[in-house]
């Protein structure tokens, strides 16, 4: 969370300065977030991610690995859900799909399943810089 909020705060800044777009409020609070990390809260997420990334390299041996999972840890939510009910499921995805952003890592997700009549997607994770290999593998899926 902190680093993506940092990055995302720095990446979009000048254009929010100059544009100075209306966001819903989760993301105007993730803007500020952010914004607002403190030193101590960033350098401690770096670590974190440099280990994580060091794993992650071992893991996908080499590129001959790829993981699959859930995209979502439940079916898609109904339209039009009302964001105090939107708001808890959210926070349930972003913590299973964090990862892949945080460490570099491709992810594809392939609309594979139903649950009652709900749609539900296989995400495919790949090796940080093997988009393309993901993008393949996903074509036979």
């Amino acid at each position: 969370g902190a680093l993506q909020q940092r990055e995302a705060c720095e990446s979009f800044a000048d254009w929010i300065d100059r544009a100075n777009p209306r966001f819903t409020w989760e993301v105007a609070l993730n803007f500020a977030a952010g914004r607002d990390r403190s030193a101590a809260e960033l350098a401690q997420a770096a670590g974190l991610r440099a280990t994580l990334r060091a794993r992650l390299a071992e893991l996908f041996d080499g590129g001959r690995t790829v993981f699959a999972f859930p995209a979502t840890p439940f079916p898609a939510p109904p339209r039009g859900l009302p964001r105090s009910a939107a708001w808890p499921l959210r926070n349930r995805v972003t913590r299973m799909t964090a990862i892949a952003g945080m460490l570099g890592a491709p992810v594809v997700v392939l609309p594979l399943a139903e649950v009652k009549g709900l749609p539900l997607g296989l995400a495919l994770m790949g090796m940080p810089g093997a988009d393309e290999a993901l993008l393949e593998i996903a074509a036979r899926c």
